[in-house]
C-alpha cells in the first residue's frame, strides 16, 4: 500500500526483458502514486513466456484533524476512512477476588482459589492497552484521555485532557464532472501524466479545508495508421494520392491528423495492371454461319482475337472460341386413354399406338428432329386399401362384416387422363375388445380418470385400441378397511437419560421411526431412551397387508448435573472396585475431552468416552503414587460447556 503523495518508485522482477502495462506505471516500471486517485490499481509484466499481474492499493495519507461538532461529538477529517475511536489504559496491578479477574490474568479459578500453576495467586500486573469505544467518522466526545483517532493507512490524531479542539466548519463539498480526450498523455490535476483511459477521483482541498472532488472520464487515443492496397491501369501513371505522385507502383505513406487531432499515418500500396485478357467459348447453329463478333467474320468453327479498351483505359485483348452445333433430336415417351383417339401432336394426327418424328426449328435457328412414341390404354387399374370397426359401408352401396380383397367396383373416365377406372377393395375389419381387471385398494380408490371409490363396487371403462376400435374393460374393486392405528407411551415427559416405554396397537405388524435410541424397531413396544424431545413414529400393518401411522411425542427435560471426579483413587486390587478405576461421572455429555498428567507434564490418559476409565497404568506398568494434574472439557446435552482443571491422589 502506497501514500498518494509518495515518491515514484521502481518496480523489480526476477526476470528482465519484459515490458510494464497498467495505470500509472512506466513501460520500464516506474510507478508515480501521484499520478492517481485513491484506489486499487493492476499493473502487468508481461514476458514472451508468460505474464504476472500484481495490485497496488495508493491511500490518502493526509494529516486527520478532529473538531467538535454542535451536539458535543467529534468528527475527524482527512486521510482515508474507516477510523478507529480508542482510549489509552495505562499499566495496573489488580488484586483477584473474583473468578473473572483470575481469568482475566490467565490463571485458573479451583474451587475457591485462583491458581498460577499449582501455586495461589492473589495479583496480577495488566499492560497497557488502548481499547475500542467508537468507529466512523464521528464519535461522543471522549472521557478518558489520551485518546485517539486513527485509520487504516496508520494516520493517527492523539487527544489530551485539556486539548482545544475547534469548532467543526460545515462544508459542501464541490463535484466536478470532465470528459476529455487527448492524445498519448494528460495531465492529470495533480499534476501528474496520464497514459491509460479510465475514470478517475481526485480530493482537492480548498483554503477553507473544504474538499472538492474532480472526477475525470478520461479517453486516450492512440496514434492511428492504415494501409490502403490499390490497382490502376498503367495508362493512368503518374498517380497523385494525398499530395505524393506515384510514377510506377510501389508503396509510400502520408501523415494526416485524425478528427481527434492526433496524428494519422496512411499508407498505399499502389499496383499498377498489366494488359487484361479474357477468352470465351461460343457455340452456334449451322443456320448462323457466317458469324460476326467484334468486327471478325467466322464462316465455321476456329478461334480469332481482338483489341479492346476497358473504360479505364487499360488494354484488353478479347479471345472468342467458336464452335458450331449439329442438329437437335429428342424422343418423348407418352400414355393416354383410348378415348383421346384422334390424338394430335405438333399438326400429326395418332389414331392407335405408333411413333412418329417432325423436323423443328429452334430459337437460335437449329434443326430439332422430334420424335413422339404413343401408347393407348383401355383403362386404370386402382386399389383401395380400407381398415374399420366392426362393419364398413364401399361405394358399391354393401356393407361388409368381414376383411376381404376381393370386390371390384368400374368407374368410368374416373382417371385423370379420362380413363375408365377399376377400384379393387383390400378391407381390414377389426373388432371391438372387452376384459375384465380385478383391483384390490387398502382404503379409498382413484381411478384413471380421477373418480373416488369409497367401497367395493364394479364399473365399465372404455378405452380405445390401437387400431381405432372401443376397448370395454370392466373393473371390479375391493376396498379394504385401514387399520387404526395408535401410539401411546407409558409417559410422554422425562428426563434426560431416563427411559420410557412406547406401546402400539390396533395392526399386526409393527414398524418404529426413527430408530435412534429405541431397543427395537419392529416390535409392539420398544423401550426408548431420547437424549433430547423426539417425535416417534408407528406404522401397522393389518393381515390384509393394508398400513396406516401413528405419532408419539416424547418431551425430554435436559438438567445437568455438576460434573463429578474422585479426588482420590487406588488401584491395587485390595479395595472396593469402585476405588480401583478414575472415572467422571455425569449425565449429561454431549462431547467431552478428559486428559491427565503427572508432575513432569506427560499425559498419561487421554479419553473422549465417558465410559472409560484410568486404571492407573502408563505405558504398560503401575504409574506411581502421587499427584497428578487433569484438564477437562464437557460440551453438554444443553448446549453449555464446562471447562474445568484440578488434581487427583493416586494411592497404591
Amino acid at each position: 500500500e502506497l501514500c498518494n503523495d509518495d515518491a515514484p518508485f521502481q518496480l523489480t522482477t526476477v526476470g528482465s526483458g519484459g515490458t510494464w502495462t497498467g495505470t500509472g506505471v512506466s513501460a520500464s516500471g516506474l510507478f508515480n502514486p501521484a499520478n492517481l486517485g485513491e484506489g486499487t490499481f493492476e499493473v502487468t509484466y508481461q514476458l514472451a513466456c508468460g505474464s504476472e499481474t500484481v495490485s497496488i492499493t495508493v491511500n490518502n495519507c493526509s494529516a486527520l484533524s478532529v473538531c467538535e461538532e454542535t451536539d458535543g461529538t467529534y468528527s475527524v477529517e482527512g486521510g482515508s476512512a474507516p477510523y478507529l475511536w480508542e482510549y489509552f489504559t495505562p499499566q495496573q496491578t489488580i488484586q483477584i477476588t473474583t473468578v473473572e479477574q483470575c481469568e482475566a490474568c490467565g490463571y485458573t479459578w479451583f474451587f475457591g482459589s485462583c491458581l498460577n500453576g499449582f501455586f495461589p495467586a492473589e495479583s496480577c500486573t495488566v499492560p497497557e492497552s488502548w481499547t475500542e469505544y467508537a468507529s466512523g467518522p464521528n464519535a461522543p466526545a471522549p472521557t478518558t484521555f489520551p485518546s485517539r483517532v486513527s485509520n487504516a493507512a496508520g494516520i493517527e490524531f492523539i487527544i489530551n485532557e485539556g486539548d482545544d479542539i475547534l469548532p467543526c466548519v460545515e462544508c459542501i463539498a464541490d463535484t466536478v464532472d470532465l470528459t476529455v480526450s487527448a492524445c498519448e498523455t494528460y495531465t492529470n490535476p495533480l499534476g501528474g501524466q496520464l497514459t491509460q483511459s479510465g475514470i478517475y477521483s481526485y480530493t482537492l482541498q480548498s483554503s477553507a479545508d473544504c474538499d472538492s472532488i474532480i472526477r475525470l472520464d478520461l479517453t486516450i487515443n492512440l496514434p492511428s495508421s492504415s494501409t490502403t492496397t490499390q490497382s490502376i491501369c498503367s495508362a493512368q501513371l503518374p498517380y497523385t494520392w494525398n499530395g505524393i505522385t506515384f510514377p510506377a507502383a510501389g508503396v509510400q505513406s502520408a501523415t494526416l491528423q485524425s478528427a481527434a487531432g492526433c496524428d494519422s499515418v496512411a499508407t498505399l500500396n499502389l499496383i499498377v495492371a498489366e494488359e487484361l485478357t479474357s477468352t470465351t467459348n461460343l457455340t452456334v447453329c449451322e443456320a448462323q454461319i457466317p458469324y460476326v463478333w467484334n468486327g471478325i467474320t467466322f464462316s465455321g468453327p476456329g478461334t480469332q482475337s481482338a483489341n479492346l479498351f476497358t473504360e479505364a483505359g487499360c488494354d484488353s485483348v478479347a479471345t472468342l472460341v467458336l464452335d458450331v452445333a449439329q442438329q437437335l433430336t429428342s424422343n418423348t415417351e407418352l400414355a393416354i386413354c383410348d378415348v383421346q383417339l384422334p390424338y394430335t401432336w405438333n399438326g400429326i394426327t395418332f389414331t392407335q399406338s405408333s411413333t412418329q418424328s417432325i423436323i423443328l426449328t429452334s430459337t437460335a435457328g437449329c434443326d430439332s428432329v422430334a420424335t413422339l412414341n404413343l401408347s393407348v390404354n383401355s383403362f386404370v387399374p386402382f386399389t383401395d386399401v380400407q381398415a374399420a370397426c366392426e362393419t364398413f359401408t364401399w361405394i358399391d352401396g354393401n356393407t361388409y362384416t368381414s376383411s376381404t380383397n376381393t370386390p371390384v367396383f368400374t368407374i368410368t373416365g374416373g382417371s385423370a387422363a379420362g380413363c375408365d377406372s377399376i377400384i379393387t377393395l383390400n378391407l381390414t375389419l377389426n373388432q371391438n375388445a372387452v376384459g375384465q381387471n380385478a383391483i384390490t385398494s387398502c382404503g379409498p380408490y382413484t381411478n384413471e380418470v380421477g373418480q373416488i371409490f369409497e367401497q367395493s363396487t364394479t364399473y365399465d371403462f372404455v378405452l380405445p385400441t390401437s387400431a381405432g376400435c372401443d376397448s370395454v374393460v370392466t373393473v371390479n374393486i375391493t376396498v379394504l378397511p385401514l387399520p387404526e392405528v395408535i401410539a401411546s407411551a407409558s409417559s410422554t415427559s422425562i428426563f434426560v437419560g431416563d427411559s420410557v416405554l412406547l406401546d402400539a396397537n390396533g395392526a399386526v405388524f409393527y414398524v418404529w421411526s426413527p430408530e435412534t435410541d429405541l431397543s427395537c424397531t419392529n416390535c409392539e413396544s420398544p423401550i426408548a431412551t431420547p437424549l433430547a424431545t423426539e417425535t416417534y413414529v408407528v406404522t401397522g400393518t393389518d393381515a390384509s397387508g393394508c398400513a396406516t401411522s401413528d405419532t408419539i411425542r416424547i418431551e425430554v427435560d435436559i438438567r445437568c448435573n455438576e460434573p463429578f471426579i474422585p479426588t482420590i483413587f487406588s488401584p491395587n486390587g485390595k479395595g472396593p472396585a469402585a476405588n480401583e478405576l478414575l472415572c467422571l461421572f455425569s449425565n449429561c455429555v454431549d462431547q467431552l475431552k478428559f486428559a491427565v498428567y503427572n508432575r513432569w507434564g506427560e499425559m498419561v490418559f487421554e479419553t473422549d468416552d465417558i465410559t472409560k476409565c484410568w486404571d492407573g497404568f502408563y505405558k504398560g506398568k503401575d504409574a506411581i503414587s502421587g499427584i497428578y494434574a487433569y484438564n477437562l472439557y464437557i460440551l453438554q446435552l444443553d448446549g453449555t460447556v464446562v471447562n474445568k482443571k484440578g488434581t487427583i491422589t493416586l494411592v497404591k
